[in-house]
């Protein structure tokens, strides 16, 4: 599962949610990490999307400069709305509504329309770069 996918929480158990993702793979994630959100608001946020974490990890920053508190990280192939540009800085918005900045380097403008979720032969070539 990727920050910011789509899921449906189909039963909640101690601290942790029995989900499901729109391919109708099942698992469980810790509760602490999701937020609900409206359908219509996830479909706003995927219409929204215009770039990639294209790095391994991405560090993210507040509006001062300082290490974000929480999420401190995106991992590669999260998607993402970028608002600005300034300094090879991006400033990013988040599912959760929240800006922060990444470094311009670690991510890649993409188009959702010519650009949609990758298929397996390209996942397994993406996947190559990390061994």
């Amino acid at each position: 599962m990727f920050f910011g996918e789509g899921l449906i929480v189909t039963s909640e158990q101690k601290g942790f949610c029995r989900v499901r993702q729109t391919d109708d793979y099942t698992g469980w994630v810790d509760s602490r990490f999701m937020r609900a959100i409206s359908a219509k608001g996830y479909r706003d946020h995927l219409s929204s999307i215009n770039a990639i974490v294209s790095a391994k990890t991405a560090r993210l920053f507040d509006g001062s400069g300082k290490k974000a508190a929480s999420p401190h990280f995106l991992y590669y192939g999260t998607r993402l709305h970028v608002t600005h540009n300034s300094s090879g800085q991006k400033r990013v918005i988040l599912p959760n509504g929240s800006s922060l900045l990444v470094k311009a380097g670690n991510i890649t403008p993409i188009n959702m329309k010519n650009s949609p979720f990758p298929d397996g032969a390209r996942l397994v070539t993406e996947a190559r770069r990390f061994l």
